[in-house]
C-alpha cells in the first residue's frame, strides 16, 4: 500500500474551471490512493481539508519540501498525436472535444495516410519534438 504524502511547494491550482488559485508555500496533500485530498496554505489546514474521512497526519505522511519550486496538482496527459503537434498551447480554454474538432480533427483527416506515416515516423525519432514538447505547459513527474 502506498504512504500518505504531503509536499510543500509554491501552489498553482484550479479551484473552478476558469480561475487559478496561488498559494505560496502551501501544502498539498495525497492519500494512499494516490489522489489529492487537500490543498492548503499551512500544514494544519491541509490535514483537516482531507476528504472522504481520510485523516492525514503529519506523523503517519511522508513530507517532502520542493522549496521555491513550483507544483501543480492535476492529471497531465503527455501525449501528442503527429497532426496536434502545431495545436500545442491553441485555445487551451476549450474543453477536449470543442478543441479537438475545431483545431486536430480538421488537421488529423486532412492528412493522406503516407503523410501521416511519414511524419508519424519522424516524430518518433525527433529529439527536438520531444524535447519541445517537455518545454511547453506540460508536467511530468
Amino acid at each position: 500500500m502506498r504512504k500518505k504524502r504531503i509536499y510543500k511547494a509554491h501552489i498553482l491550482y484550479t479551484k473552478e474551471p476558469g480561475r487559478f488559485e496561488v498559494i505560496e508555500n502551501g501544502y498539498v496533500a495525497v492519500g494512499a490512493d494516490g489522489r489529492v485530498t487537500g490543498v492548503a496554505a499551512d500544514l494544519a489546514s491541509v490535514q483537516r481539508s482531507t476528504l472522504n474521512a481520510q485523516r492525514l497526519d503529519s506523523e503517519e505522511a511522508e513530507v517532502t519540501d520542493f522549496g521555491d519550486r513550483l507544483l501543480i496538482p492535476a492529471m497531465n496527459d503527455l501525449h501528442v498525436h503527429a497532426p496536434q503537434y502545431r495545436n500545442q498551447g491553441i485555445a487551451m480554454d476549450l474543453e477536449l472535444l470543442p478543441w479537438l474538432q475545431q483545431y486536430t480533427f480538421p488537421r488529423h483527416f486532412g492528412w493522406p495516410p503516407s503523410r501521416l506515416a511519414a511524419f508519424s515516423a519522424r516524430w518518433e525519432a525527433s529529439s527536438q519534438a520531444m524535447s519541445s514538447t517537455l518545454s511547453s505547459s506540460a508536467t511530468a513527474t
